[in-house]
């Protein structure tokens, strides 16, 4: 397998469908449209969202600490053997029902506040990559803090 497990498996659409009730539940009166992105490495994570009005801009706005842990879930759900799991995820809800999921298995995180140098490491002894599926970056970061493979 070159990556991330494929979505289909039962256990991903599960948590996937528990991360939509969870956000759907608990976003504020009158949202309209809300767009959530998770970062991970390692031990490391961070959700970001903001949220639209009818006739509002898009505003900052915090997740419960359950979305994240169901991201977490989610993550180690979707890892394979050699291909790792996905370091990011976008996704992106409206009131009319829409619900579209993206994830990105090889791009670097763009984080808010920067991991440790140690959870690049740790991210290949969590979820474990054949080398032709580690990323060049995260092979560089990894031994940058001298406990690449």
């Amino acid at each position: 397998m070159s990556g991330p497990a494929p979505f289909g498996d039962a256990d991903q659409e599960r948590l996937l469908r528990l991360l939509h009730d969870e956000l759907r539940r608990s976003l504020p009166a009158g949202w309209e449209y809300a767009q959530v992105k998770h970062r991970a490495i390692g031990r490391h994570a961070e959700t970001a969202a903001i949220v639209q009005s009818v006739a509002g801009p898009l505003l900052p706005w915090r997740a419960p600490e359950r979305v994240t842990e169901l991201f977490g879930e989610l993550r180690a759900a979707s890892a394979t053997s050699d291909g790792g799991t996905w370091l990011s995820a976008v996704l992106e809800l409206r009131q009319s029902g829409g619900f579209r999921a993206r994830f990105d298995g090889t791009g670097e995180p763009d984080f808010r506040a920067g991991p440790p140098p140690e959870a690049f490491a740790e991210e290949l002894r969590l979820f474990p990559r054949a080398e032709e599926h580690v990323p060049g970056w995260l092979r560089r970061r990894a031994d940058e803090a001298g406990e690449g493979r």
